[in-house]
């Protein structure tokens, strides 16, 4: 039990902090945001190839088994190594530090 809520609490510090965030929606829009701002230029322009391609890309999203997920969390923790290497390897660290804590307790 204590394994579960230390890696749990280890992941939301790794996911929460901003520079992850910023990494996040920088891959979802590599992702996802193209295909809304092709509904919303097709709408405003009345183009109907941008409309139908982002409406059938998104359509495509909302599917349950698209792996969609697994890989904007993947980009974003690429783009997070190439924008923030010193902090990749701090939080690194940090990790291993908990872990030999936790070694050490028992």
């Amino acid at each position: 039990m204590f394994k579960i809520k230390n890696c749990l609490i280890k992941t939301y510090r790794f996911m929460c902090n901003p520079r992850f965030v910023i990494c996040f929606l920088i891959a979802w829009v590599i992702t996802n945001g193209w295909g809304y701002l092709f509904i919303i230029l097709g709408s405003c322009f009345k183009n109907t190839a941008l409309l139908a391609i982002g409406s059938s890309y998104i359509a495509f999203l909302w599917v349950p088994c698209t792996p969609e997920k697994v890989l904007t969390i993947t980009i974003a923790l690429i783009l997070q190594k190439k924008l923030f290497p010193n902090h990749i390897s701090d939080s690194l660290k940090e990790i291993q530090t908990d872990e030999n804590i936790v070694i050490q307790s028992k």
